[in-house]
């Protein structure tokens, strides 16, 4: 954990490319579930994630998603994206 409040927590996952998820602190199993006051907190997260990740590592691209296929909460991934990486497609 690398921050956390009452709505979200963040999670620094360990892989080629540095990504954060940020997650919500009460189990919701959709976004459209949230209140109006996680969907903001989660929004803004994610945009002060992108502007440091940019800023720290020099990315290329920044990816931001949310998959729901295995992890049951509500949850989006920032990710760091480099043209070196071996995930990337394709040129900028």
């Amino acid at each position: 954990m690398i921050y956390e409040n009452a709505l979200v927590a963040l999670e620094a996952e360990p892989s080629e490319i540095p990504w954060v998820k940020i997650f919500t602190k009460r189990n919701i199993k959709e976004f459209s579930d949230c209140t109006i006051d996680e969907k903001t907190e989660i929004f803004r997260i994610i945009d002060i994630t992108e502007k440091l990740l940019l800023r720290y590592f020099n990315t290329d691209r920044i990816n931001i998603a949310s998959f729901g296929n295995v992890f049951p909460q509500v949850h989006w991934y920032t990710m760091a994206r480099f043209k070196t990486d071996s995930y990337f497609l394709g040129q900028i």
